[in-house]
């Protein structure tokens, strides 16, 4: 494994990691989340393939920006853009998890030929807050949630709040996770990330990702595309994969039963299987 840091295009230092070597999987983050979700695909490919993981701008180890309108999604497209630069790779599969399915997308439309394959993940093409648990009750409160949290830093006041214990709690309780399938331990990195998360950050991105959408792309995209959805994801209602892979012409859709959210840490061993698959026929990789 080599890691380290690359520049973006406004001078950030943003941290990744290079697992094995060969074609490359970059894997794109959910909002507020690090690399971890992705150990299970990095420890299944990394003996043949060359699995990037990197954060965006104010998660983990990478620096934030000091002009908060500087989180856009164009700006998670440059950094990844210049991710690939920095690596020399001219192009690579791109998977997207939650947010990181936006970016991906993006990807696809700014700069298709650094694009090998797309495998958006547990995500939408657009406007994740007017459908999350099927209604837009989020996107109408997120107004006010944004003019109390994006001023100060709040951490210190939230940090009592954001115990292992009540954050796994209110997982299972909005369904992010199926306990049945995701034990405590691997949400456990995802909650100690939140925690040390800038609030300010997840806000103005959250922001930024709402006013965001390529959805009259889906139709030009023409790479080899394996969608994969949850039966239980409420934050990514099922229809709207259905709905990405009938518009995208010639895309695999993989739907995970009593799968959540969460379904990257719930059925590691199913996605990874189809995904193998996917990459063996479609993409000639691995």
């Amino acid at each position: 494994m080599s890691n380290g840091f690359f520049r973006t295009h406004d001078g950030l230092k943003l941290y990744y990691e290079r697992h094995g070597q060969g074609p490359a999987l970059v894997c794109c983050n959910g909002i507020g989340v690090s690399t971890f979700f992705w150990r299970y695909i990095r420890d299944y490919f990394q003996d043949r393939c060359s699995v990037v993981l990197w954060d965006y701008r104010g998660h983990n180890r990478s620096e934030s920006p000091t002009d908060l309108t500087a989180l856009t999604m164009s700006d998670n497209v440059k950094d990844l853009l210049a991710l690939l630069d920095h690596l020399d790779l001219p192009q690579a599969v791109l998977l997207g998890h939650s947010m990181g399915v936006q970016v991906i997308l993006e990807c696809s439309r700014q700069a298709p030929d650094r694009c090998r394959a797309l495998v958006p993940m547990l995500g939408t093409y657009g406007t994740p807050m007017k459908t999350f648990f099927g209604n837009d009750l989020i996107e109408r409160f997120f107004p006010v949630l944004f003019h109390l949290g994006s001023r100060v830093d709040s951490r210190p006041l939230l940090r009592p709040l954001m115990n292992t214990t009540l954050l796994y709690h209110g997982a299972r309780l909005t369904s992010m996770i199926n306990p049945q399938y995701c034990p405590r331990e691997d949400m456990e990195p995802y909650f100690d990330h939140l925690r040390r998360m800038d609030p300010r950050i997840f806000l103005h991105m959250a922001k930024f990702m709402n006013s965001h959408t390529s959805f009259s792309h889906l139709s030009q995209i023409t790479q080899p595309t394996l969608i994969v959805a949850a039966e239980k994801d409420y934050f990514t209602p099922l229809y709207l994969s259905r709905k990405m892979h009938k518009l995208i012409r010639g895309s695999e859709l993989l739907v995970i039963r009593k799968g959540s959210h969460a379904a990257l840490v719930e059925h590691p061993e199913l996605i990874n299987l189809r995904l193998d698959k996917f990459l063996r026929e479609k993409v000639g990789l691995c």
